[in-house]
């Protein structure tokens, strides 16, 4: 199974332990995780920006999602499909992972429910969808 989590899933995984890392420490090796360069920038940033993490933390926080991911570069959208240019970043890079599954907290990414073969879902939905075994 290939997923991506949108940088708002992996800031609650870094920086909570809640829901979501609860999710991840159940997922981690048996899920290839997609990522892109525009997600680790906007984890470095929201981190610093967001949750005062130093600049050396935040860059030791990144790096784990770096290596916990697979990286598909910053490949984009020929035509966009989100008002927000960001979250045509993300389906990019859910497309180009060829991924199964976006699980993300964003309302507007959430809206499409499906982009090109890719489900579209919070956490929790995504975490019934592993309770019941299907993919």
């Amino acid at each position: 199974m290939r997923i991506l989590l949108d940088s708002n899933i992996w800031l609650a995984i870094v920086t909570c332990d809640g829901v979501s890392r609860a999710l991840w420490r159940r997922i981690r090796d048996r899920v290839t995780v997609v990522a892109a360069d525009v997600l680790y920038a906007e984890i470095r940033d929201k981190l610093v920006r967001k949750f005062n993490f130093s600049p050396a933390h935040a860059a030791m926080m990144t790096g784990y999602v770096r290596l916990r991911s697979r990286s598909v570069g910053n490949p984009r959208l020929e035509n966009p499909a989100c008002r927000d240019p960001d979250d045509d970043r993300v389906l990019a890079a859910a497309t180009a992972g060829h991924c199964e599954y976006l699980i993300t907290r964003d309302n507007d990414l959430l809206a499409l429910v499906e982009y090109r073969g890719v489900r579209i879902m919070r956490l929790r939905e995504f975490s019934g969808i592993l309770d019941r075994g299907s993919s």
